[in-house]
């Protein structure tokens, strides 16, 4: 049985190949950013501080007081942090944690930009990308 190799890619396919992946990462930062930005707006609107690991736990803590009003906003912060780890686990998977941790600081620089305090999203990149935790 004989196997055959691959054909190796032109330089112009390696070039579109990089482009599309570029392309795709470029989307991916920016759905990242939307998923934080929301996520900093729902901490704000809640009063809770995402920032500290404190206020993240109590936000993601049973029983935390607040009006049926603001129920449904605490319902939907803790479903965004829930699919942002379950992003930054595939991001990970997909991209490797380098490209990931560069992703995340291009995003809070931006989020910064605009206004959010660092860390109001919730991330918290020391925890996620220190080795030694």
């Amino acid at each position: 049985m004989t196997y055959s190799t691959p054909a190796s890619k032109t330089p112009a396919e390696e070039q579109a190949d990089l482009v599309v992946r570029g392309d795709l990462m470029a989307r991916k930062e920016v759905a990242l950013e939307s998923l934080n930005t929301r996520i900093a707006r729902l901490a704000i609107a809640l009063g809770l501080e995402l920032g500290t690991d404190v206020g993240l736990r109590s936000a993601l803590a049973p029983g935390l007081a607040l009006t049926p009003h603001q129920q449904p906003f605490l319902e939907e912060l803790r479903a965004l942090l829930t699919l942002r780890y379950q992003m930054e686990k595939q991001l990970v998977e997909e991209l490797g944690s380098q490209t990931l941790h560069t992703m995340i600081f291009n995003v809070e620089q931006h989020m910064e930009r605009m206004g959010f305090k660092h860390g109001m999203d919730g991330i918290h990149e020391g925890q996620l990308f220190d080795a030694s935790i």
